[in-house]
């Protein structure tokens, strides 16, 4: 699990000044979760899958990405941060339970949560991208919530895929 963080860590240095000591900053209060939890999509919902699946998008990401015209470290920043409300939705125990409060409460205002605690200097545009992709689902209309959203859906049915 720690090659796959030096593989997220390798993006995370990729970013501006602002957003990379931001996301450091965010790595490094909830490393343990990043690298244990599972995440909730079931070809990743195991040990360190949300770290994989994180690697495995921006991987996806980097291979395709010049045939978009968005902004490279806005897409890297929105695989970053989609689920990142898991960090706090899961216990810290052996299954990975879920209290009924994070249940009731959700991945994505827990998601909000953590961005609004960290991008409070941040620049309002990716702020604002990032609430709106965190809310989202897959029928959004913003073209860049919908390439994030696909990058996670296809991977996800291409999990063994090698491009």
């Amino acid at each position: 699990m720690e090659k796959q963080l030096n593989v997220f860590l390798k993006y995370v240095d990729l970013l501006s000044k602002t957003n990379k000591k931001i996301l450091s900053k965010i790595v490094s209060d909830y490393k343990v979760q990043i690298l244990q939890i599972p995440s909730l999509d079931k070809e990743y919902n195991f040990k360190g899958g949300f770290l994989k699946q994180l690697c495995s998008s921006l991987n996806l990401y980097s291979k395709i990405h010049s045939i978009y015209s968005f902004k490279y470290e806005d897409i890297i920043i929105g695989i970053m941060l989609k689920n990142i409300g898991l960090v706090k939705y899961f216990n810290n125990d052996i299954v990975f339970s879920i209290s009924e409060r994070n249940k009731s409460i959700g991945t994505q205002v827990l998601g909000i949560k953590i961005i609004d605690k960290y991008f409070i200097q941040g620049d309002e545009g990716i702020v604002d991208f990032i609430h709106n992709l965190v809310i989202s689902d897959i029928s959004s209309n913003d073209p860049m919530i919908k390439c994030v959203n696909c990058l996670y859906e296809f991977d996800c049915t291409m999990d063994n895929l090698q491009i």
